[in-house]
């Protein structure tokens, strides 16, 4: 959505559609809007042969994505995870700088939650598990594709962390760096970049 504009891009087909919206609504999404009632935003959910309407949060929210039967919206810091499977949808208040979802075939469902120098766990439906606190920001987090395993960036470590708490989460230093300014994960290799030893560049941690 940009401004009074939906845009979509279809990226089989190759073709762009532009629609203007009501000068109400201020997002859209399949099967769901937000328009703004005076100075309230209300998410409008569209049913089989009727709409429902849910009064938001003070704020400027807005849908950042759509997963299974859920609405994800943001504003800022703060997240609203809407399960609109139900006849009365369930809306959870979440606070993090950024999520990372499992990925598609791990064995949990549950979100990253970003929150400066925590790193927390939440499945739907169930409650918030905080896996770190410490006194240095965690920077960036991604997912082992199990989901069983959780790897993690301080300013100058990279670090992995079980999700099962059972017998205690076990935690490892994977590498060190004199700084570390981003890293990601793809198949089996952590690509990070940074500076070791006085030298920037990108190196790579081959991952089981």
């Amino acid at each position: 959505t940009n401004e009074r504009t939906l845009v979509r891009w279809n990226s089989r087909s190759g073709t762009k559609t532009e629609e203007l919206l009501p000068t109400s609504t201020v997002a859209r999404i399949e099967k769901a809007h937000i328009e703004l009632k005076g100075e309230a935003r209300h998410l409008v959910i569209q049913r089989t042969f009727s709409e429902q309407t849910l009064a938001l949060p003070p704020g400027d929210w807005t849908f950042f994505d759509q997963p299974s039967t859920a609405l994800l919206l943001r504003d800022g810091s703060r997240w609203l995870w809407i399960d609109v499977g139900t006849a009365t949808p369930n809306a959870v208040l979440l606070e993090a700088s950024a999520l990372r979802f499992a990925p598609a075939d791990a064995q949990t469902n549950g979100l990253l939650l970003l929150r400066g120098n925590e790193l927390a766990y939440w499945v739907p439906g169930q409650d918030t598990q905080l896996l770190i606190r410490q006194s240095n920001p965690i920077r960036e987090a991604t997912w082992h594709r199990s989901g069983d395993v959780v790897f993690f960036s301080t300013d100058t470590t990279i670090e992995a962390i079980d999700i099962d708490e059972r017998g205690g989460r076990r935690r490892q230093t994977l590498a060190t760096f004199d700084h570390v300014s981003d890293f990601d994960l793809l198949g089996t290799s952590l690509y990070v970049a940074g500076t070791k030893n006085g030298q920037e560049g990108v190196w790579m941690l081959t991952i089981e």
